[in-house]
């Protein structure tokens, strides 16, 4: 009687390896079996072909029940390796998201001179509203397996794309290139980062995603100073040709560095577009929070540099404070992840999200480049805290399950104050005074506050404790 032993397989999805050990039924041969004719091992081949599809067919659902896809690593080279990616991807992405200010200053008083800060200021709002549809559907893909081709593609359009920017001499022509296909690429970029990294990190996940999200804030520190450097030097275009030289590096690493942990659920994916988790209603009011807040916040990075310069403070300045608020928005999010775990979570979005609501009011009152860097440094640092746990939260509202669904209706409401908000705000100033637009932007905070007073209550039913 021979021993059975199992063997080890390799389980392939689109673009993604697994191995897994297979165990296949019997656990002994059939001697008489052996000794049949070649004619008659011929005529049974088909039909062991359809068996072992058969036992392939069920291998990724074995993979995802095993201890060792079961058991979270919480830390580990490979895991941090994940981040470190991620943290390059963000770096990208965000950094040159968080970087409008500066183009709007520059087009006001360039080639679109002519058009209002409000007009100008949907270019922006047009890559922050597609941003979300990546998320919508990227789950559906994501359990189907196609991470790693999606990922490299939106990499390719988005170098692509920003390189093609430098072309651009009409309003239409950025609204395509650096406000649609932008923000479609970053979205198809940003989608996975978070349940990937949910993957590899547990307990340890708010200080995973706070260094993740450090990337946002290196690269919005990086570019503005990229482009300071370079504008007066090589002109738009070679500016914009330098920006997507430096995004293909950092990319590159987000390519090789970001892995999956658990094999994708090819049988039994995810709806295209999930709206299950809204039924939960603490997590639909901490979605109608994260609205509310957001206008408030598109409204101070989108004019903080051209009200700057309103205020008599030179062009070139402003160069420096929006990589001002960026670098302390990256201390925020590093402070904000270690902090968040000894307060708990959502009490520290508290926290944070009322700092923001008396700072933006005191924004309009700074008129010298010293009080303005004063007050970006304080935004700075509340505004990183609120980002780094924002999609945290999201995890525990709800099914584990439907973390992506969760993650990608949170960014798509988040897209409304991003279409909206800076056209809004615009208009607030133009009607009244940069004052109002200041206390504008500090009652949208605040309501949002209010609504995440109502999500702690009902998530915990009491005034006191830690959530």
């Amino acid at each position: 009687m021979q021993q059975f032993k199992p063997k080890l397989n390799s389980y392939k999805s689109t673009d993604t390896v697994y191995s897994t050990s297979t165990i296949v039924e019997g656990s002994s041969t059939d001697h008489s079996v052996i000794q049949k004719s070649e004619e008659n091992l011929k005529a049974n081949a088909s039909e062991s072909n359809k068996t072992n599809s058969a036992v392939s067919d069920v291998r990724p659902e074995t993979s995802i029940t095993s201890a060792d896809v079961d058991t979270i690593p919480d830390g580990g080279i490979r895991a941090w390796l994940v981040v470190f990616g991620a943290a390059f991807c963000h770096f990208t992405t965000h950094g040159y998201t968080n970087t409008w200010g500066l183009f709007q200053a520059y087009y006001q008083n360039s080639f679109l001179g002519g058009l209002s800060p409000s007009t100008i200021s949907w270019i922006s709002s047009l890559q922050h509203f597609v941003l979300p549809v990546p998320f919508l559907i990227g789950g559906h893909f994501f359990d189907m397996g196609y991470f790693h081709s999606v990922f490299f593609v939106s990499s390719v359009i988005l170098v692509a794309v920003t390189i093609l920017t430098a072309q651009c001499t009409s309003f239409w022509q950025l609204m395509l290139f650096q406000g649609l296909i932008t923000g479609f690429c970053n979205g198809a970029i940003c989608a996975p980062l978070v349940p990937i990294i949910s993957q590899w990190f547990d307990k340890k996940r708010p200080i995973a995603l706070g260094i993740a999200l450090f990337g946002t804030s290196l690269g919005g520190t990086v570019f503005p100073i990229v482009v300071r450097e370079l504008l007066p030097r090589a002109g738009f275009q070679w500016t914009m040709r330098i920006l997507g030289f430096i995004m293909t590096g950092a990319l590159a690493i987000g390519n090789l560095t970001i892995r999956r942990r658990v094999p994708p659920r090819i049988h039994s994916p995810s709806p295209l577009i999930t709206l299950s988790p809204l039924t939960f209603v603490p997590f639909t009011t901490y979605c109608f929070s994260a609205i509310a807040v957001h206008f408030g916040l598109y409204s101070f990075t989108t004019y903080v540099a051209s009200t700057a310069v309103s205020k008599g403070v030179p062009q070139n300045f402003t160069f420096y404070l929006i990589s001002i608020m960026n670098a302390t928005m990256g201390l925020g999010k590093i402070a904000g992840g270690c902090l968040a775990n000894l307060t708990g979570t959502l009490n520290y979005m508290i926290i944070v999200a009322t700092a923001i609501v008396v700072i933006l009011p005191a924004w309009p009152q700074a008129g010298t480049e010293s009080t303005l860097v004063l007050v970006t440094v304080f935004y700075g640092l509340a505004a990183g805290g609120y980002y780094t746990i924002m999609y945290h939260i999201t995890v525990g509202l709800g099914d584990s399950k439907l973390v992506f669904g969760r993650v990608a209706l949170l960014t798509l409401f988040i897209a409304i104050p991003g279409l909206l908000g800076p056209p809004a705000a615009g208009e607030v100033n133009k009607m009244a005074n940069m004052q109002v637009m200041g206390f504008y932007a500090g009652g949208c905070v605040l309501l949002g506050v209010l609504l995440l007073l109502v999500v702690r209550f009902m998530s915990i039913g009491k005034l006191v404790g830690k959530v």
